[in-house]
């Protein structure tokens, strides 16, 4: 047997293995760690907090204390870690192009002695000062924004390109994982030697508008703030500091009611009974679109609001809400529509019900009127107005085209069900196919999907992963420019598995479903893994059952459910190997399947109670009993439901909550049912 090639392949391989090892960049190594962390001496806030969180991280990982330093050093180090651009790292890595092309493009280099985690970062120091929005109330009244992204540092940064290289160094490079908000649901891979051979790695996300996924944790509002476990988390996945704001929350004339219907009413809807009246709450008041004077109006609310911030490059002009009711009849206005729209119906208080179109197309007109007006008023600043294809919009426009200054907020609910359709729509019209008529019209979308409630997830049903996943995975590699979700709360222990899915996936929707969540049961739970993504597929199962095949909630959370689900969670825990962090994390899991239970034992006694023919105070005990237990849950596992609305025992969870008025809940649900089924016969009529 002739051994030279086998000796050279030999020989090639262990030349390429010290090589390799040779040109490794050692970052801890038996408790020591050689190279430190360098930022530059004027790094923003979020800088300054990712870098010092990189050197925590690296401290757990590998025991040892890894040094901060603010601005270069003289000499420089023989090796090191550069957080940020700064000019010794062009110097220092000539092979490495630093030229970022996209928005928010990350740039992660080692070359066996440097390691650069370098992004675009994008500030104006010249518009530091924002007058309004101190507290989180005026910020929206005003549509002030971010007020408070960078509190100690002049100017004010728009992207974020090196906070989000860091996170993901951490978590593609080093392994670090944060599967839910707090300690317990962080992974952090031990090890005695960290080191790092030469590699490139860049990315910039197409999402740029992220923070809307989790919108109550998104910078501006309370549960965004970077020392709250919730901030943290969503700056760690990359989902809050992006590059885009679109007001996509709410509507753009929800105070005028209150401000102008006395004194100029010729800015409201025309009624079918020919007044310009306006019944019912002030946030579905409806404007006549083609009056000049209301746009006026709105470009001095504009005004007003960029006085207070201005940073703030978006606004709203959606509609108000309620959207069967009230919209302009005048002859101008009816101008705009389509009459080759689809059919919808306009109902009134007065004056009866008119046929009318989708009001796609004069909304549509409306914005690109708008848009065009404030940027004649503010040229070069590149402002945007931003509306909702929403109830009688859902249908894309027919011979309108939004500008290119003009935001779609897409409000089509199909996260958890594809074959959804529009309750408006005569000819039942998916929302998915709505969706991509859209597309066909612009890229300026975000999709914005508004959940409702169905299989209770506003009060923490469990979510559907894979399928809700794919569908998610899918939008958004769809180039729409953001993603804002209605209705996600912070039910870490029924519904955390999806929401990590959305995070990692609005980052980077090249990855697979398949591929995230396998990382996510191995990372998480080792041993464990398949045992506990057995429970979560029997979860996703289920909520599938009453969300898609419309069954009803005591068909299929029944004992045998909770027994098999126990079941798998008893055989997680039996895993051999488990660490004390593995057991953790499974009872975190096991809170949330306590806390369904104790739900479903709820509605069941909720039931009884509507049936009896007098007060019942021993099922109201009962329910008492259950509703202590979920509050010890809570209080066991701080991040596995949302205490504020347990304290608060209102809205979502009236239906199981022991101090409620089930019997009244009941008619207000049944006349609710009538009047859809009215609503609905209406629609297929006309």
């Amino acid at each position: 047997m002739n051994m030279k090639p086998l000796l050279s392949a030999l020989a090639l391989l262990a030349l390429t293995f010290v090589h390799t090892s040779a040109a490794e960049l050692v970052l801890v190594k038996n408790g020591t760690a050689p190279a430190p962390i360098i930022i530059s001496k004027d790094a923003t806030m979020f800088t300054k907090l990712a870098a010092q969180e990189l050197a925590d991280y690296l401290g757990r990982i590998g025991g040892a204390k890894v040094a901060v330093i603010e601005g270069a050093p003289a000499p420089l180090p023989e090796h090191a870690i550069w957080v940020g651009l700064q000019p010794e790292v062009k110097a220092l890595l000539p092979g490495a192009d630093f030229e970022f092309q996209h928005p928010e493009e990350i740039l992660l280099h080692c070359d066996g002695r440097h390691l650069a985690i370098v992004g675009r970062d994008v500030w104006d120091a010249k518009m530091a000062d924002i007058p309004g929005g101190k507290t989180e109330a005026e910020r929206k009244s005003h549509l002030v924004g971010f007020p408070f992204s960078n509190r100690d540092v002049e100017g004010y940064q728009t992207e974020y390109g090196t906070v989000n290289a860091v996170y993901t160094f951490l978590q593609d490079r080093l392994g670090v994982r944060w599967l839910w908000p707090g300690v317990d649901g962080e992974v952090v891979p031990r090890q005695v030697r960290v080191a790092i051979a030469p590699f490139t790695q860049r990315h910039h996300p197409t999402v740029r508008m992220r923070h809307g996924v989790f919108a109550p944790m998104a910078l501006f509002k309370a549960g965004g703030a970077p020392d709250s476990t919730g901030g943290a988390w969503v700056r760690r996945q990359r989902a809050q500091l992006d590059s885009l704001f679109v007001p996509v929350g709410g509507h753009g004339f929800g105070d005028w009611k209150t401000r102008f219907l006395k004194t100029h009413p010729e800015y409201f809807a025309l009624q079918a009974g020919g007044e310009r009246n306006q019944e019912g709450p002030a946030t579905a008041a409806k404007i006549c679109e083609s009056n000049p004077a209301a746009w006026e109006q709105w470009l001095a609310d504009v005004d007003e609001a960029m006085a207070k911030n201005p940073h703030r490059t978006s606004f709203s002009c959606a509609p108000n809400d309620s959207t069967r009711h009230g919209h302009c009849c005048c002859a101008n206005c009816r101008d705009w529509d389509s009459p080759d729209a689809e059919r919808r119906l306009w109902m009134y208080e007065h004056g009866g019900n008119l046929q009318g179109v989708a009001l796609s197309d004069r909304q549509v007109r409306l914005a690109n009127t708008l848009a065009r007006m404030l940027n004649e008023r503010h040229p070069g600043r590149g402002l945007t107005a931003s509306i909702h294809a929403y109830g009688y919009s859902c249908p894309a426009p027919v011979r309108e085209t939004p500008s290119e200054q003009v935001y779609i907020a897409l409000v089509h609910g199909f996260l958890f069900d594809l074959d959804r359709v529009d309750a408006h729509s005569p000819s039942g019209v998916k929302l998915v196919d709505e969706f991509k008529g859209w597309l066909g019209k612009t890229k300026n979308v975000v999709w914005r999907p508004n959940l409702g409630d169905y299989a209770r997830w506003q009060s923490g049903g469990p979510g559907d992963i894979t399928y809700a996943g794919g569908i998610f995975r899918s939008v958004a590699n769809q180039d729409v420019k953001g993603i804002h979700i209605d209705q996600v709360g912070s039910w870490w222990a029924t519904q955390g598995p999806q929401y990590y899915l959305m995070a990692q996936l609005a980052w980077d929707p090249a990855r697979s479903v398949e591929e995230i969540m396998a990382d996510y049961y191995r990372s998480g739970f080792g041993p464990a893994a398949e045992p506990i993504k057995g429970y979560w597929t029997l979860m996703e199962t289920a909520r599938r059952k009453v969300g898609m095949e419309l069954k009803q909630w005591p068909e299929v959370f029944t004992a045998g459910l909770f027994q098999n689900a126990a079941a798998l969670l008893a055989q997680a825990e039996a895993s051999a190997g488990l660490g004390d962090e593995h057991r953790t994390r499974i009872a975190f899991v096991r809170a949330g399947l306590d806390y369904l239970r104790l739900n479903t034992a709820n509605q069941a006694l909720a039931r009884q109670i509507i049936a009896a023919p007098g007060p019942s105070p021993d099922l109201k005990a009962r329910m008492a009993a259950n509703w202590q237990q979920i509050e010890q849950i809570a209080a066991r596992h701080p991040e596995a439901l949302p205490r504020n609305q347990l304290a608060s025992a209102k809205g979502e969870l009236d239906y199981i909550h022991p101090d409620s008025d089930h019997k009244a809940l009941e008619v207000i649900r049944q006349r609710k049912e009538q009047l859809d089924a009215r609503l609905r016969v209406l629609t297929l009529e006309k």
